[in-house]
Order: structure tokens, then sequence, then C-alpha cells
């Protein structure tokens, strides 16, 4: 007699709370990407000609721009796919090439066959070889000429293989 009340009310809580938990599972990587289009915004505020002091104050708004991405999104970055592609970019962006070689392994991970993927490798590759992991730079880079299709990221993917083996 007590349980049959108990599960009805479940059975309410459940109907009520449903469109509160039933958000996509990748919202937060399109919140994710929506917001590093304020720092793509930022970074092209500091092209074109213009006075130093005024590039000096571009420049420091995009790193702003820039860190208050990177503060508000790292502490969710266990609940992103996508997102961990533009938190890395953020990083590379910050000069953090650590941080952004971490966010991208586990993009790729993750996501191994996905849009920003071929774009994601030659960043991770440019990040090893920031770090002067040269040797796993190079792997990443043969096997990216060798297997991937994407014509127009090739050269870039050969200069790396290139300097990292130099």
């Amino acid at each position: 007699e007590t349980t049959m009340p108990f599960r009805s009310l479940l059975c309410c809580l459940v109907l009520f709370a449903s469109p509160l938990l039933a958000q996509p599972p990748n919202s937060l990587d399109r919140e994710v990407r929506a917001a590093y289009a304020d720092v793509e915004k930022a970074r092209s505020a500091m092209s074109g000609e213009m006075k130093d002091e005024d590039r000096r104050v571009r420049m420091e708004a995009y790193r702003n721009t820039c860190r208050t991405f990177v503060q508000k999104y790292e502490g969710r970055a266990d609940q992103l796919v996508q997102g961990r592609f533009d938190l890395a970019r953020a990083y590379i962006d910050l000069q953090d090439t650590g941080k952004a070689a971490q966010h991208l392994e586990r993009f790729l991970e993750k996501a191994p066959a996905h849009a920003d993927a071929d774009q994601g490798r030659l960043f991770l590759g440019d990040c090893y070889r920031s770090l002067n992991r040269l040797d796993e730079a190079a792997a990443l880079y043969r096997t990216f000429v060798a297997s991937s299709k994407n014509t127009e990221l090739l050269p870039y993917a050969r200069l790396g293989l290139a300097t990292s083996q130099y």
C-alpha cells in the first residue's frame, strides 16, 4: 500500500524532470564552440594595419578572452568531446602547448573520425614539436601523410614531418 504512492510520485518526478534532463549529450560541446567564436573574433581584431598602442590593447584583450574561455571550460573538460578541440586551440593561443596536447590527445581518443580530427592531429604534432617530443611528432605526421585524404592539410603535415626530423 505504501509503495504505490511512492511509485506514482517517482513517475511524476520522472515525467516532470525529464525535459530538464533531456539535453542532448553534446550541448556543452555546442556551447563551447559558440564561446570559442569570441576568441576567434578577438584574434581577427588584431589583423590589419594599426598603431602599436592599438595592437598592444587588442593583443591584451585577445589574451584575456583566451584566459576567460579556458577558465570557464577547463573544469568541465571531462564532459567535452568537440569542446576539447576548442579548449586545446585556446591553450595554443595562450602558448601552453602542454595543456593543448593533453586536450588534443583526449579529443582524438574520443572522436577519431570527427570533422576536426585531421586539424587536431596537425595541432597535436605541432604541440609535440614545441615540447621537444620529436619522435612522437614525426610518427604522427608520418601516419597523417600516409593515411590522410585531406590534400589541403598534407603540405602542413609534410612540413611538420620535415622539421621534426631535422
